[in-house]
């Protein structure tokens, strides 16, 4: 068995990333682990470590299903009103049309993958993060 641990490998053409790994979307707290483009559009996978007390505002996705997978920690989801608590390897969907928010539920770090089917969301926060960073805006980042 391969320790992929934090490092990036490559093998058989398979990408192998540990949590610290991707690429960092600059001006914010996600890393892309899996590009759009490696998957012929069909799919990106975001990490991103979630602070206590952070919530993201409702919101809904018009041509984009969205994936939580909790790896560590506490997530509240609210999905068309739908109140649910994930822990440690719960896997949540947000179907793509519904109204729904997230929230660090936990008194300590969250970490999530978020995957997004089709591919392409990640530009959504890469444009937010050159936002950010043009008026130094840390709003984004806490």
């Amino acid at each position: 068995m391969e320790d992929v641990g934090h490092s990036y490998g490559q093998h058989e053409g398979v990408r192998h990333l540990g949590w610290e790994g991707g690429r960092q979307i600059i001006g914010t707290p996600f890393r892309e682990l899996v590009a759009t483009e490696a998957t012929d559009g069909h799919l990106v996978v975001l990490a991103v470590e979630m602070p206590p007390g952070l919530h993201v505002d409702e919101h809904t996705h018009e041509t984009e299903d969205q994936i939580v997978i909790v790896v560590r920690g506490e997530v509240g989801a609210s999905v068309a009103g739908e109140v649910t608590i994930l822990r440690e390897g719960a896997v949540h969907l947000m179907p793509r049309g519904e109204r729904h928010s997230l929230w660090n539920a936990g008194a300590l770090p969250a970490r999530i993958l978020d995957l997004y089917t089709p591919g392409g969301f990640e530009q959504v926060f890469a444009q937010a993060g050159e936002q950010a960073t043009a008026h130094n805006d840390a709003a984004f980042t806490r």
